[in-house]
């Protein structure tokens, strides 16, 4: 999974594939899933971490609602004759407030540092100390 290792694209997400389709794994594919994505790699980091774009983009897509948000278990937190509220981690915050704070060249000058720290404190205070 490590990026560093040169691998092709296609025999990295077909190994994949083939580990979470066997027959032996078929009562358990998404916490076996879960355990390949988060599994600890070298000096602590996880391998959804540490491995490439579009592998990363494969396990948001399927352990994650709309490839983003960590649905948590649990009661809802509201429920109304026209929706029902859960609470979620967004695992995309970090990304999308940087696009939109990005300079021209893709950097993230100081006032746009300034501003998207803001941003994820105002989330943040939203969740208040809620642990995961």
């Amino acid at each position: 999974m490590d990026v560093t290792l040169h691998i092709e694209l296609f025999k990295r997400q077909n190994c994949i594939e083939s580990v979470l389709s066997h027959p032996t794994f078929a009562f358990c594919t998404q916490e076996l899933l879960w355990g390949l994505a988060f599994a600890n790699y070298k000096h602590g980091r996880k391998v959804i971490q540490i491995t490439d774009q579009e592998t990363r983009q494969y396990f948001y897509d399927r352990l994650f609602f709309c490839g983003r948000y960590e649905v948590f278990p649990g009661p809802p937190v509201h429920v109304s004759n026209t929706a029902v509220v859960v609470m979620t981690y967004d695992h995309g915050i970090c990304a999308q407030v940087f696009h939109e704070y990005k300079s021209a060249d893709r950097q993230l000058n100081f006032r746009g540092f300034i501003q998207c720290n803001k941003i994820i404190e105002r989330v943040q205070d939203i969740k208040g100390n809620q642990k995961r």
